[in-house]
């Protein structure tokens, strides 16, 4: 099936042609706004994230000073139990 070369209008064949700059404005300025709202969402999210991460390592402080305790009493194991009545009190202040 041949296509054709031309698509006829009512205006006629034109070699040259024109885009009006007042339309260009419209899209930068679109564009400009969506990258600001990305920007902001990047920021908003890395916000989220660090709180995120702060809550959590307060959550299992705890945890983790109970673990180091733990090891080093197993380190220790031959170490009198005052000794290690004292790394728990001064682990938990």
């Amino acid at each position: 099936m041949a296509y054709p070369q031309h698509m006829p209008t009512r205006y006629g064949h034109c070699e040259s042609f024109f885009v009006e700059s007042h339309d260009d404005g419209i899209y930068v300025a679109r564009a400009e706004a969506r990258e600001r709202q990305r920007a902001i969402a990047r920021m908003q999210q890395r916000a989220l994230a660090e709180e995120l991460s702060r809550l959590t390592a307060d959550e299992y402080q705890e945890d983790i000073m109970q673990h180091m305790l733990h090891m080093e009493v197993s380190v220790h194991a031959g170490t009198p139990q005052c000794y290690i009545d004292q790394l728990a009190v001064t682990n938990h202040s």
